[in-house]
């Protein structure tokens, strides 16, 4: 889907998973301001938002601790000179698992260059991920997790 908002949920345990519902998330990756404002309610007290900062994208995070920003439309132009966000969902996955260590970045790596959209445009989304990946490092010295 291109414009508006979007959401998936993605559950994930060491144990099993008795339901797909959760009372709330532990992370959140917004790429608009819309977005936020929406969604920003079921993150955990304890838990982690990733913001696109860029100008025009998320501006206000309302003093919001939880949040972590991160200028990704920015990052992506220089990758991806064109207007349009194509990369965008590549490189905020890779900053948000990166950053947590979810999923290791090898095994992103793997899934997404395999997939679909990796084999359709393999020099961009590999950028993507090598940006993302860097952008995961600068804010986890900015954001210690430890202090999240």
């Amino acid at each position: 889907q291109r414009g508006g908002d979007t959401a998936y949920d993605v559950i994930m345990s060491q144990g099993e998973i008795h339901s797909p519902i959760v009372p709330y998330v532990d992370v959140l990756t917004v790429l608009n301001q819309s977005a936020l404002d929406k969604y920003r309610g079921v993150v955990s007290p304890d838990g982690t938002i990733f913001a696109n900062a860029s100008k025009g994208y998320v501006e206000n995070i309302y003093g919001d601790e939880r949040v972590i920003s991160s200028p990704m439309s920015e990052l992506l132009r220089e990758i991806n000179p064109p207007k349009e966000n194509i990369g965008l969902n590549i490189l905020s996955l890779a900053i948000c698992l990166g950053y947590t260590g979810t999923v290791s970045r090898e095994a992103l790596r793997e899934t997404v260059m395999q997939s679909r959209v990796g084999i359709k445009n393999p020099g961009l989304n590999e950028a993507a991920l090598n940006v993302g990946f860097n952008e995961a490092d600068r804010l986890l010295k900015e954001y210690p997790k430890n202090q999240i």
